[in-house]
């Protein structure tokens, strides 16, 4: 039936699931979310400067919640995550997209080879 006729922003807001992401928040202490939150970061290839960006503080800020001295708060930290849960959902869905346009690429490719002949 083709695309769902959802904008991308719905789809990603949809596809983040904050229950999760609350639950596994609640869990951890201000520590453990850090080491979490980097290496969640470090995986999908996401700055400092672009989770600044996506949560509008500065990178000074992030460094200093991520890294020490100071600790994010509860509800800084559940921000935290949903700025990276839905920076690595977008990742996602631009790999998806990629793929599509690489296969309609490909069988464009097939058609007009077979066309040639």
């Amino acid at each position: 039936m083709g695309r769902s006729t959802k904008t991308a922003a719905v789809a990603i807001d949809e596809a983040v699931d904050f229950d999760r992401v609350y639950e596994i928040l609640m869990s951890l202490n201000a520590d453990d979310f850090a080491q979490k939150l980097k290496a969640k970061m470090r995986r999908h290839g996401m700055s400092q400067g672009e989770l600044a960006r996506r949560y509008g503080s500065h990178k000074g800020n992030i460094s200093n919640w991520l890294n020490g001295p100071k600790k994010a708060d509860i509800v800084t930290r559940l921000e935290l995550a949903w700025a990276v849960a839905k920076f690595v959902a977008e990742a996602e869905e631009e790999r998806k997209e990629e793929q599509r346009a690489a296969a309609l690429k490909k069988e464009v490719a097939e058609l007009e080879a077979q066309l040639l002949k």
